[in-house]
């Protein structure tokens, strides 16, 4: 695939590139990894069985239409859906050295226990260490991680508040995710040992309020379009 045109820095590829490619498919991380993105981001639940995949949904209905969740089939069940495992996607990774890696530990897989999910999750991502942000929305499972394996890590920001504000503070991640729509009309990116990522951003001017207002990088859900735009504005 031909090389993105213009600068690819700010932008994060949200699940790969949901607006070309299935979400969290190995074609779409294939695509914008071919493409030279620096950032890209996925989400990672357990199969029954505790292999580590990539999906995003609670439930595979809408994915994949069968009513279940991941953590109720085995691999050899859904790897028969065409879902990447985490250790596919760690061997496409390899290829891709200067790329930064956010892995969303999704809430729901921790169901088997915390410690056997994060044991498998870890192992996983072991050669990718150097470049892999760990990320979750589970603010107790982030200050675990960081006191126990001290892996960088990143917490999704879910309710603009006073006492998340000090939360943030206490936690003292690498990287703070915020909704764009969840911030008040009138605040702004408060100061931290942080780089702010605001999510999920597909209108390029929108995308420069935020890089505008302190946002490190954009998470997008089409980084194509994203960097087709920037490329135009230089």
């Amino acid at each position: 695939m031909k090389k993105l045109p213009g600068k690819c820095g700010h932008w994060v590829a949200h699940r790969g590139i949901p607006a070309h490619y299935p979400d969290n498919s190995l074609e779409g991380l294939r695509a914008v990894l071919e493409a030279g993105v620096g950032f890209v981001e996925f989400d990672i639940q357990l199969t029954l069985d505790g292999v580590p995949l990539l999906f995003h949904d609670a439930n595979m209905l809408k994915a994949t239409g069968v009513d279940a969740r991941v953590g109720d089939l085995t691999w050899e069940q859904l790897h028969l859906r065409s879902l990447p495992s985490l250790a596919e996607v760690v061997a496409l990774l390899a290829d891709y050295p200067e790329t930064t890696v956010f892995a969303e530990i999704k809430t729901i897989a921790l169901r088997c226990g915390v410690k056997r999910a994060m044991e498998a999750i870890l192992t996983t991502l072991a050669p990718i260490r150097g470049r892999c942000v760990l990320i979750s929305f589970h603010a107790s499972l982030l200050m675990r991680i960081r006191e126990c394996e001290n892996w960088p890590i990143g917490w999704i920001f879910e309710t603009w508040s006073e006492t998340n504000r000090r939360r943030a503070k206490r936690i003292s991640p690498e990287y703070l995710f915020v909704n764009y729509a969840r911030i008040p009309d009138g605040e702004r990116l408060f100061a931290g040992p942080w780089h702010w990522v605001v999510y999920e951003i597909s209108d390029f001017n929108l995308a420069q309020y935020w890089l505008q207002q302190g946002a490190a990088l954009i998470e997008t859900n089409d980084l194509f379009e994203m960097v087709r735009r920037g490329s135009d504005n230089l």
